[in-house]
């Protein structure tokens, strides 16, 4: 196939026109059917009008342009917030197909830009300061792409204990609610809780003793 024009786009984009239609895996095609390839790319690879590609080739470079960009979104991303591994590659893959993904997220993983225990770390510390129990960080942070081996063990790096997280949010949050001694608060309260993750038999043990201390509003 023959290239007929190469347009420049937006963003660092090549409209390439071939003298008959084609594809590939990574780039996209704007309405008139031209791929829309990197122009560093085409550029590294010496791209011109009347360059003669076969099939091969043409998905050797877009395999480079999918690349290049694909690199560059991580870079952008990873500036904002971390990622887990799984999560990046896929948010990734959805613009610039499953192997240039995995392969920029190899990169990242090399440059300890993407490490999975590392975030999993400060997302359990983050998730259990907000008073979420143990079980319910690790749901959510497997639902971020954290292997739940990983998930757990960050969690249990942390230390914290059901009793007192329960013990913290009851005289934080919901003391006001309790101190009505009205049933229907207390079972609000106690929906609340088990919503955030924590087991009935540690709630009515936390809420057992807050009824014992002199916090209680009786």
């Amino acid at each position: 196939m023959r290239v007929i024009k190469l347009g420049i786009r937006r963003k660092g984009l090549y409209a390439v026109q071939f003298d008959e239609p084609a594809e590939a895996e990574g780039v996209s095609a704007d309405e008139r059917g031209c791929l829309l390839i990197d122009r560093a790319a085409c550029d590294e690879w010496g791209l011109r009008e009347d360059s003669e590609l076969t099939q091969s080739e043409l998905d050797e470079l877009c395999a480079l342009s999918a690349y290049k960009r694909a690199h560059s979104r991580a870079l952008f991303l990873l500036s904002r917030r971390d990622y887990s591994r799984r999560a990046l590659t896929d948010k990734l893959a959805c613009d610039f197909g499953r192997a240039a993904a995995e392969k920029v997220v190899d990169r990242m993983v090399e440059l300890n830009f993407v490490d999975d225990e590392r975030y999993a770390e400060r997302l359990a510390e983050s998730l259990l300061n907000q008073g979420v129990s143990a079980a319910s960080a690790i749901y959510k942070m497997a639902a971020k792409g954290i292997e739940r081996d990983t998930a757990e063990h960050a969690v249990r790096l942390q230390s914290v204990d059901a009793g007192d997280q329960l013990d913290k949010l009851i005289a934080k949050k919901y003391a006001s609610k309790l101190s009505s001694g009205d049933e229907k608060a207390m079972a609000r309260v106690i929906n609340s809780l088990a919503r955030r993750g924590f087991g009935y038999g540690d709630i009515r043990a936390a809420l057992a003793r807050y009824a014992e201390s002199d916090d209680y509003g009786y």
